[in-house]
């Protein structure tokens, strides 16, 4: 009576060890690297404005001071035009066609109140989010 017990216990733990995964070193795989936690990205905006039309800046009283706040304005990224007059006063007005960075911002309300800032003042701005 022991004789089979025995043998059907063993058939039943033989059965259920080759039923069972095996551990996945012995499937020739590793084990996946724990996570790092998740680092909280921090926003980037920038703030860019231009001057597409044509607005006056100043009068200059001669040309070398003209020429000094034409050299000034173009590092600036202005495009300058000057027109003299009769009795030597220079005539400034300037324009800024591309896109230029006015200021790097860590959040968005603050890059859009800059932004209103500066359309208040007369220039085109926009903001870019990266």
């Amino acid at each position: 009576m022991f004789r089979p017990t025995r043998l059907l216990f063993a058939a039943v733990a033989i059965a259920l060890i080759a039923l069972l995964p095996a551990p996945a070193d012995a499937q020739g795989k590793r084990p996946a690297p724990p996570k790092k936690p998740a680092v909280q990205q921090r926003h980037h905006f920038m703030v860019q404005l231009r001057q597409p039309h044509w607005r006056p800046i100043t009068v200059a009283p001669n040309r070398q001071v003209a020429q000094r706040i034409k050299l000034s304005l173009v590092r600036q990224g202005f495009i300058v035009h000057m027109k003299a007059n009769r009795s030597g006063q220079v005539a400034i007005k300037a324009r800024m066609p591309g896109w230029h960075t006015r200021a790097h911002v860590n959040n968005r309300p603050q890059a859009n109140t800059l932004a209103n800032v500066l359309r208040h003042q007369g220039w085109q701005a926009r903001v870019i989010g990266r």
